[in-house]
């Protein structure tokens, strides 16, 4: 903790405006925005927990800490870039603000890298290729008029995954 307080992006932190940690949120959406193949009509709650949050000249700077080990920094980047831009785009809607830049934590290796700064390096919101089934399951589900909750953490076990980039959908009845 002391030197990520001691880096950069932890003076940034300490000389912010407003911080905000362990903020939970939900956040109801088109479907479509989570997973391409998604019935038009159908929406999901998101529901996720953002680590570190601040605001820097009026606009968020979001931050994840990950435990992962990280022999592949840029793919690990990748795995979590969904998520992140999932969670950048829940606080935008929430707070109306603007956020600035995403940064990942890697707690293990003691090492900050930046994900994404600025609108065009954010990439998508959906995780890369997300199974067949789970898009017809989607579907199926939705036009019975299912609801579909997506917990943003890292799929652990049940419910269907998205190749495990990330989220763990979680289908929680119908009507």
């Amino acid at each position: 903790l002391a030197a990520f307080l001691a880096s950069p992006l932890g003076q940034r932190l300490l000389a912010a405006e407003v911080v905000e940690r362990e903020w939970r949120f939900n956040l109801r959406m088109p479907a479509r925005e989570a997973v391409p193949d998604a019935p038009e009509t159908s929406e999901i709650i998101v529901q996720g927990s953002v680590d570190l949050c601040f605001l820097e000249n009026g606009k968020w700077v979001l931050v994840d800490y990950k435990t992962d080990r990280a022999d592949d920094e840029q793919a690990l980047l990748e795995r979590y870039r969904p998520q992140l831009a999932l969670y950048a785009k829940a606080l935008e809607r929430i707070t109306g603000r603007e956020v600035a830049e995403s940064d990942v934590c890697l707690v293990s290796a003691g090492k900050t890298l930046r994900l994404w700064a600025g609108r065009e390096g954010r990439g998508s919101v959906a995780p890369p290729a997300p199974p067949q089934e789970a898009g017809r399951f989607f579907r199926a589900f939705a036009a019975r008029g299912g609801r579909i909750f997506v917990f943003c953490r890292a799929a652990e076990s049940g419910g269907v995954s998205s190749r495990g980039r990330g989220f763990l959908f979680c289908v929680c009845g119908a009507g």
